[in-house]
């Protein structure tokens, strides 16, 4: 093994996938050609190095693929395969009588995402959303709060998810979409892209599951992945935030001696102020405690492989805490992986030796700036505690021994 390979966490997909495209070693390279990944695989055909001997040693005979579940996975891979010289004009035959024997059985890969089929989003306020890309009116909103609902299963046929999933199968661009579309028009990698690729074993399941109507059966496709955002709890008052993501910034909102807080534009709240601190007048910023939707998810807990966390601020928001602890204590957290958005201003030890426990954690940093610019864009935050957390984030994965534990900037 060379030095580029012992560079990279050999268990995580995204850095092997990243060194199979990017490489200019054969060699290394050549090492990933029996790699059982089809992510990693794809970035190897694609790689101008790839060669005949490569493609020997791949571990499936790619035109044996027909099977349905398989398909899916490796027809990018015969796509990209159509368009080499590796391999023979009767093999390249062979990939294209696959791709349109199979191609109808499936949902179309240029609309289909599994958001609308596996996913549910959680606003501050106990907001249902279907995905937090859709960052247009009317922001992806089912108009069902957490409050109201009995049995989450009542929400997963609601009709703007029947609409969204439909106009996927029908190959339509739904406009609620629109962010990745553009990000994809542009040569970015989108939400929908990525998550195709996570759940890629589920898409041969979705026409089966689905009626034309958009309507799925919850019992063949189960909630896997969940957006929290538990409440608007947060310790810093970024200029780019505002009241219903940080409860920090409602001081600033009676200075300014408004009575009320608009929501997205479509709920109003009324303020109070309590103790002399001003407050909203409602519960429903504090759905976590206020209602019984997390056990919910907890019932659900089996099929669950993915949380996304954001704010507020989880690392001080308690019910996120309370509810890892929950996730541990019934024996699912291994099944698990953590996914965050922080300011990490903030990071209590309790936290850190909880996340040892789940599958893996990925966290997003909200950095658009360093030093004087950082404390004036995320006031009252200060660069040297994030710099500490980063420290100490470090220190935790090498002691120890973490491997699926990423880190990156993520810019507002």
């Amino acid at each position: 093994m060379n030095n580029e390979l012992k560079a990279i966490q050999m268990d995580n997909r995204d850095e092997r996938a990243h060194l199979a495209g990017t490489t200019r070693n054969v060699d290394t390279l050549a090492w990933f050609s029996a790699d059982m990944d089809p992510v990693v695989l794809l970035a190897l055909v694609r790689n101008p190095l790839f060669n005949r001997y490569m493609f020997d040693r791949m571990p499936f005979k790619l035109q044996k693929k027909s099977g349905k579940d398989e398909f899916w996975v490796w027809s990018e891979i015969m796509e990209a395969l159509l368009g080499s010289k590796v391999v023979t004009l009767e093999e390249k035959e062979g990939f294209i009588k696959i791709l349109k024997r199979e191609r109808d059985k499936l949902p179309p890969k240029s609309t289909y995402c599994p958001i609308p089929w596996n996913h549910l989003g959680i606003m501050t306020n106990g907001d249902i959303r279907m995905c937090c890309q859709m960052i247009y009116p009317p922001f992806g909103r089912t108009k069902v709060n957490v409050k109201d609902v009995k049995k989450i299963d009542d929400v997963r046929n609601l009709p703007i998810l029947k609409q969204v999933r439909k106009s996927m199968l029908e190959g339509k661009k739904h406009d609620l979409c629109k962010l990745c579309w553009d990000e994809e028009k542009f040569g970015g990698r989108s939400k929908r892209i990525h998550q195709s690729e996570v759940y890629s074993k589920l898409t041969p399941l979705i026409t089966d599951a689905t009626k034309k109507s958009g309507e799925i059966d919850v019992e063949k496709m189960p909630l896997n992945y969940y957006d929290l955002r538990l409440g608007n709890k947060c310790n810093l008052k970024c200029r780019s935030c505002g009241p219903t993501e940080s409860d920090l910034w409602l001081e600033d909102i009676k200075s300014l001696g408004d009575k009320d807080m608009s929501y997205y534009g479509v709920k109003d709240y009324k303020l109070k102020e309590v103790d002399g601190l001003m407050t909203i007048d409602s519960t429903d910023f504090a759905w976590p405690q206020a209602t019984n939707f997390l056990e919910q998810i907890l019932d659900n807990k089996q099929n669950i492989d993915r949380l996304y966390f954001t704010g507020g601020e989880p690392s001080v928001n308690i019910p996120h805490i309370q509810f890892l602890q929950k996730l541990s204590a019934e024996g699912v957290a291994g099944n698990i992986y953590l996914e965050y958005n922080s300011n990490g201003i903030s990071l209590p030890d309790r936290l850190l030796n909880l996340w040892k426990e789940f599958d893996g954690v990925g966290i997003g940093f909200s950095i658009d700036a360093t030093e004087e610019r950082y404390e004036y864009l995320r006031f009252p935050g200060r660069w040297y505690k994030f710099l500490n957390t980063i420290k100490k984030i470090d220190k935790f994965i090498t002691t120890e021994n973490l491997s699926n534990f990423t880190a990156s900037l993520a810019p507002t």
